[in-house]
This record gives structure tokens, sequence and C-alpha cells, in this order.
């Protein structure tokens, strides 16, 4: 006979909510496949995105649809509230990318190095994001060795360092908007399964 006592959660089930709860912005994973498919474009048209007329106006839409997005994340699982530290701390982060990535560029410009310094610098962020997340984004672990073997695909002597990311060829921006629709639709999963579903509306989560 049933005792009627509520089930008590698994430890695992715990730590998972509350990394979900504690990392919520970073795991909309669909709002990174605006610039997925915006990478794709450009490996695509090369040259063409060399002018700023076609250049802007692609990146300007993928940042709408990505705000697009995250206001259906609002409406389909809610707000959370972060903590200051963590705002930080995803702050620093991003401003230590972008400078390595800046001067990763002037360096490329400046000398003929064996390696690429902008995919190491995307390879070093892929695997911070995968410490970051104690195993629960091992995808970005995986991520992070292919941008790390591309930054030294030079080596090789099959490109030139410049050329990763340059119209032609374009192996770097293929990788890129693999790279954020692949961790985008996997950190959407991850997410859409950790809260049950609204038993009162369809929803196409568990198709991803």
């Amino acid at each position: 006979m049933q005792t009627g006592h509520p089930q008590v959660p698994a430890r695992d089930d715990i730590e998972r909510l509350r990394f979900v709860t504690e990392n919520y912005t970073q795991i909309q994973g669909l709002r990174l496949v605006p610039f997925g498919l915006f990478f794709l474009a450009k490996g695509l048209g090369g040259e063409a995105f060399t002018d700023k007329w076609v250049l802007f106006p692609s990146l300007l839409a993928a940042f709408l649809l990505f705000f697009l997005i995250g206001r259906y994340y609002e409406s389909r699982f809610g707000r959370v509230r972060r903590k200051t530290s963590c705002l930080v701390k995803d702050a620093l982060a991003a401003g230590l990318t972008l400078i390595l990535i800046t001067a990763g560029v002037q360096l490329e410009n400046s000398y003929d190095l064996p390696f690429n310094l902008v995919a190491l610098v995307v390879g070093g962020l892929f695997f911070y994001i995968h410490l970051h997340s104690v195993g629960r984004r091992s995808h970005y672990g995986w991520l992070a060795l292919l941008f790390v073997l591309l930054g030294l695909l030079p080596a090789t002597g099959w490109v030139t360092a410049e050329q990763i990311f340059a119209p032609q060829p374009t192996i770097g921006d293929f990788m890129l908007a693999g790279a954020y629709i692949l961790g985008g639709v996997l950190d959407h999963r991850m997410l859409a399964r950790s809260f049950p579903p609204d038993p009162d509306e369809e929803s196409d989560d568990d198709a991803f």
C-alpha cells in the first residue's frame, strides 16, 4: 500500500536545477543560432561581407533575433535574477576575450605567425565555458579542442594564419557557424529538459 509520501528529488536533479537557475541566461541556446547563421552566410558570401552595407545589416539582424528569442524564453520559462558576482564574472570573461581577439588580429597583421591567435582565443573561451559548467555542457570541451586544432593548423603549412578567417578560404567562419548552432541547440535541449512541460500548451522542445 502506498504511503503517499512525496518523492524526494535526487541529489543530481537538485544540482542540475541549481546549475540551470544560476546559468539561465547563458543556456538560452536558441539565442546563439542567429549568430551561427550569420557566420554561415559570411562563409558562403566570402568577399561580399567585406562590404559594410552587407556586414553590418546582417550582424544587426542577428542581434535583433537574439533579443526576440530572449522574449520567447521569458514567456516560456520566466525570468531569473542573477547574482551580481555572476554578472561581473561573465562581463570580465567577455571583456578579456574581446581584448585578446583584438590583440590577436593586430599581431597576425603585423607578424607572420605559425598559428591563428583568434581561433586559439575562441578555443580558450569554449574551454572556460566547459570548466564553468562542471561537465554539464561537455560539448564545449569538444568545441574547444576543435578550435585549438584549427588555431594550430597554419603550422602544417596548408594555410596561413591570416587565411583562417579571411574571405577565402572560410574554414573559420564555417566552424564558428557550426559551433554556435550546435552549442546553442544542445544548451536549449538541456534547458527545456530541466523544466516540466506545460500541459496547457504544446511545445516542440522535446524535438531537439
